[in-house]
């Protein structure tokens, strides 16, 4: 497997989530990557949000990690990877510059509520990014 470093990006007012729908997974997710050993896995989710949304003015706005999560992803031919796990370590930013750009590494992105953001990822395989929202909305709620 590969230690991953992930950012739930949010806007500023608390109320939207921005999703990245992810080019070789084909489902809709938060920014992240390999942290192709880089030990900062803080680091790692900052600029891996950076390098996919294309925004430059994001900030952490919990102290530490916001969710830890370890999943299955699928073997990639045209990558030459089998399927492995991804120890995902998660961070939660917050912009208020919402004018991003699509990356080569995704399909498309779009700012959504909670409701819309979960309807997105509703499918019963994507539960962690289900209870990764949850928290978010939880924090909006000032219960996290």
């Amino acid at each position: 497997g590969h230690v991953t470093g992930s950012a739930l990006l949010i806007s500023n007012d608390r109320q939207r989530v921005l999703m990245n729908h992810h080019k070789s997974l084909d489902k809709w997710l938060c920014f992240g990557g390999h942290a192709d050993g880089d030990a900062d896995i803080y680091n790692v989710a900052y600029r891996e949000l950076i390098e996919e949304s294309g925004l430059t003015s994001v900030r952490p706005i919990t102290q530490g990690v916001f969710d830890i999560d370890i999943h299955p992803i699928p073997a990639n031919e045209n990558k030459g990877e089998p399927a492995h796990e991804h120890f995902d370590i998660r961070f939660l930013f917050v912009t208020d510059d919402e004018q991003f750009q699509i990356s080569d590494e995704s399909h498309d992105m779009k700012w959504c509520s909670y409701e819309e953001a979960a309807a997105l990822v509703q499918p019963l395989e994507q539960s962690r990014m289900i209870r990764m929202l949850d928290k978010w909305k939880n924090y909006r709620k000032g219960d996290l």
